[in-house]
């Protein structure tokens, strides 16, 4: 078919009329203006271009102060009223702001101030200078390990900004002086001349393998889940940290120049360097050496464990050999941050010293080193993978974004089905122990193709799990992700997956009515109580990580702690439940021994065989994990005894909330749990009604507060409980019991609980680490029943200290509360009950315990029974020699 010919006009007759359309417009729109005598000038050409030419006005610009003018015009605004021009946006308003605020304005200039550094990358340099510099250069990027920006770290290296841009090609393009930064030229075409070698190659070399080494690093924490800036900074502004070059190349470098340095430059007579700083170059190029090559992508975790023991060996020797080096400051920049691109402005350059980044490093190694040992630990149990990771995620401090990258890799470098199968152990290992729901024939029979013809049971079971683990596998997954984050982000996440549990324990019921249709003898809902479980333990843990991250206030804690011990006690229930089904089946298989007939006095052999070993671990397994549950649930109730004991007695500190209501700060405070009904959280009425079983806590507060400056003795000398005037008792006649009564019941409960929690714990200890299915984290275990066990003495001696209150005068007891003779000082870091010691006191009392902690250069695991039992120091004062002194 022939196409018909192109019918639209030719483009020059369309651009013809076009212009004409356009020209007759404008003069239309001339006419218009000069009608007005707005365009008198613009007839005339020439007189249009006469206007357009300026000159500069000499001497300075003159201004005019305007704000009283504009003070007086907005004072006729009415409160809220807004004046906007349309066309002056948000986008306009922050960026007058920004201009010429040195904070803000990254293109500002001081008087005398160049824009581009001074430094000369082409000056020669001694061998301490280098030192200097690599050692710095160190200190920066342990900075950046900490989660500062590159901008702020090493980026602001000017050796480093001369080797990245621009972008190098070939490896003979990065070295630093290859071009003029104005010009482009090429001024050295040869880096590496003939003849006597020079301290930059030595640097240069060093430099090489760090920017490869941080293109590692980056490469592995974006390969797992990382936040931004809350945990690690893997923005590099618009340059490539060598990604086109191979470890093998730089490798490469570095061995050359090592080489050189151990002979060649040994006999060089020109080279002013002694044999210890020839020696203490080698160290930092084979640190660095070593930390390329076991940082390579290309490296399997588990064949990293030698390569991590070679950096800290080598790390030893630099730490050794820091005071030989010669700092050079010019050699870094904050200068170098108005090129990088970046949406924010200039920020102060972080500095670490040496020692804490030798530190940092060594920190780094032992992670590493742990995650390791955790690669031999994959075809354990689930619980015992459970174990490691919380161990790790517990250690102090708290482990590297690069390493908790490497476990995140370990732990999820596998498939779904890996999970799944995960799933279906620990179901094994809990609640479906040595049944034949979990038999792995199920898997091998398939299901009837008809549906006239129902299948075999066996099929049935199996596709029951099937639907089971694949609705569960996401939740697990969530679950193992959180753990693999931060501390902070760890709770945050938790809070996510107890509703994803709270929501696989609903939705699994139907499942579990299918089951018990087909295997009667199971546990009832047995994929419920998995669940179940799951949940209790997570909800625990959120607790728990509220203690140790200093989220709740100290008047919170008596509630929090009666929260966790009903939790607790609601997770020990479940396992009693699963532990009673468990003992029965397991009777169940010894029964065949008592119904045996002794057809032969001498031969034993006629006895059953002895029951599964998975069936014995299964049931050891659940005893150590209902000791823990019972001594968490009796020591969190003690605590929770003891501090609305203090609470009474006006130890812990009540802040004024003049604007905020108790019910919903109660909302808020427990807003994770809010979705949750089993356990169910009591409303606000009830929950105040279980911790302030004897009244309010501030019953003090209705009293007469002029004894509190003057104390009379006379005005207390009637019985307090005899009328109801709250102006003669201090206000304990809206205490339901005497003060003393109150000290001593919960004083004597509070003794009751920690002798039921030491049970426990004993009963769990017994057991040991395997029991508990810990063994890959036997010393954090170990640590954390230590830990627990020394909350549940101290305790106990500071429920013995305050029984003693008990012993005293009501009327006397009532006067030390209204004086505040009894305050409580919150794990040693200060005085929170009004005492002598101020806020900078305490931030000082944390920097020195925090450093300490540093000083300890090895990371630990630390269990969380050391982190939620908050077991106060109580000073009770003399009320005489304090109401001698107010006097006074």
């Amino acid at each position: 078919m022939t196409p018909e010919p192109d019918r639209a006009k030719p483009p020059d007759e369309t651009d013809d009329i076009s212009q004409e359309t356009a020209r007759l417009r404008l003069e239309d729109e001339l006419a218009t203006l000069q009608s007005n005598g707005v365009a008198q000038q613009a007839s005339n050409p020439a007189a249009s271009q006469m206007k357009i030419k300026s000159r500069l006005v000499p001497g300075p610009p003159k201004g005019v102060d305007i704000t009283a003018h504009f003070t007086a015009a907005c004072s006729a605004l009415e409160t809220g009223q807004l004046i906007k021009d349309e066309f002056f946006t948000l986008f306009e308003s922050v960026g007058a702001l920004e201009i010429m605020d040195p904070k803000m304005d990254s293109g500002f200039l001081a008087p005398g101030e160049t824009l581009e550094e001074d430094y000369d990358v082409q000056k020669d340099l001694l061998p301490e200078e280098v030192l200097g510099i690599m050692d710095q250069l160190f200190c920066y990027e342990m900075a950046w390990h900490k989660g500062y920006p590159l901008s702020q770290t090493l980026f602001i290296s000017v050796h480093i900004d001369r080797m990245l841009y621009p972008e190098p090609r070939e490896l003979n393009d990065t070295f630093f002086s290859r071009r003029d930064r104005r010009t482009g030229r090429l001024l050295n075409p040869d880096p590496f001349p003939p003849g006597k070698p020079r301290m930059h190659y030595v640097l240069w070399a060093y430099i090489l393998g760090l920017i490869k080494y941080c293109d590692n690093v980056v490469q592995r924490v974006t390969s797992r889940d990382y936040y931004e800036e809350e945990d690690f900074s893997t923005h590099t502004y618009g340059r490539q940290l060598l990604t086109r070059f191979s470890e093998r190349e730089i490798d490469q470098v570095l061995d050359q120049v090592i080489q050189s340095l151990q002979s060649d430059w040994r006999k060089d007579d020109d080279l002013t360097a002694s044999e210890e700083i020839i020696n203490t170059l080698v160290s930092r190029l084979e640190l660095r050496r070593a930390l390329l090559q076991v940082t390579s992508p290309d490296i399997p975790l588990d064949q990293t464990q030698d390569g991590w023991n070679d950096v800290a060996k080598y790390l030893d020797k630099v730490e050794e050999t820091h005071a030989l080096g010669r700092p050079v400051k010019e050699a870094f920049s904050t200068k170098i941050q108005r090129r990088l691109a970046s949406t924010v402005p200039p920020r102060p350059v972080v500095e670490l010293n040496f020692a804490l980044s030798c530190r940092v490093m060594n920190e780094l190694c032992q992670d590493n080193l742990e995650v390791v040992r955790g690669t031999k630990l994959q075809k354990l149990g689930p619980q015992e993978i459970l174990s490691f990771v919380w161990a790790f995620n517990s250690r102090k401090p708290q482990p590297l974004a690069y390493s908790r990258a490497c476990l995140a890799n370990l732990v999820f470098g596998n498939a779904d089905e890996f999970y799944e199968e995960l799933i279906r152990r620990d179901l094994a290992d809990l609640t479906l122990c040595h049944s034949p729901i979990l038999d792995p024939v199920n898997w091998t029979i398939e299901p009837s193709p008809n549906p006239r013809v129902p299948s075999d049971n066996r099929a049935v079971l199996a596709e029951i799990i099937n639907t089971f683990t694949a609705r569960a596998v996401q939740a697990f997954l969530d679950f193992w992700t959180s753990l693999c984050q931060n501390r902070c982000r760890t709770r945050r996440l938790l809070c996510h997956n107890l509703i994803a549990f709270h929501n696989l324990q609903l939705d699994t019921e139907v499942l579990d009515q299918r089951l018990h249709a087909i295997s009667p003898g199971c546990l009832q809902f047995p994929l419920a109580s998995w669940a179940f479980h799951q949940k209790l333990r997570i909800m625990e843990w959120v607790v728990q990580l509220g203690f140790e991250q200093e989220i709740y206030l100290p008047d919170e804690y008596a509630g929090m702690y009666f929260w966790l011990s009903t939790i607790s006690s609601t997770r020990a229930n479940l396992l009693e439940r699963i532990l009673a089904s468990i003992q029965e089946q397991h009777a169940a298989v010894l029964k065949p021994t008592t119904t045996t007939t002794n057809s032969n006095d001498d031969d034993d052999d006629s006895a059953s065989p002895a029951p599964p070993a998975a069936l014995m671990s299964t049931i050891t397994a659940i005893e150590s994990a209902l000791h823990t549950s019972r001594a968490t649930a009796a020591l969190a109730e003690a605590l929770s005894d003891i501090y609305q004991l203090l609470l009474y007695l006006r130890a812990v500190p009540l802040p004024t909330r003049p604007f905020g209501a108790a019910a919903l700060r109660y909302e808020l405070r427990m807003k994770p749990f809010l979705g949750i009904d089993t356990p169910r959280l009591p409303p606000h009425d009830e929950f105040e009604a279980e911790i302030m079983p004897f009244g309010p806590w501030d019953w003090w507060a209705n009293g007469d507060e002029k004894t509190t400056d003057t104390p009379e003795r006379n005005d207390d000398s009637n019985d307090i409980h005899h009328d109801g005037d709250s102006s003669s008792d201090g206000g304990a006649s809206l205490l339901a019991r005497p003060l003393t009564d109150v000290v001593g019941l919960l004083t004597r409960d509070v003794a009751v609980l920690l002798r039921d929690a030491k049970a426990h714990l004993a009963g769990a200890k017994r057991l040991g680490a395997a029991a508990a299915r810990a063994d890959s984290a036997a010393l954090c275990w170990e640590r954390e029943q230590a830990a627990t066990l020394l909350a549940c003495v101290r305790t106990g001696l500071l429920g013995v200290q305050l029984g003693r209150l008990a012993e005293r005068d009501e009327t006397e007891l009532v006067r030390c509360v209204r004086q505040r003779g009894v305050r409580v000082i919150l794990d040693g870091d200060g005085d929170d009950g009004g005492g002598e010691k101020g806020g900078k006191e305490k931030e000082k009392e944390k920097e020195k315990k925090k450093d300490k902690t540093d000083a300890q250069g090895q990371s630990q695991s630390q269990g969380m029974g050391s982190a939620w039992c908050r077991v106060p120091t109580v000073e009770i004062s003399d009320v005489e020699a304090t109401a001698a002194q107010q006097k006074t």
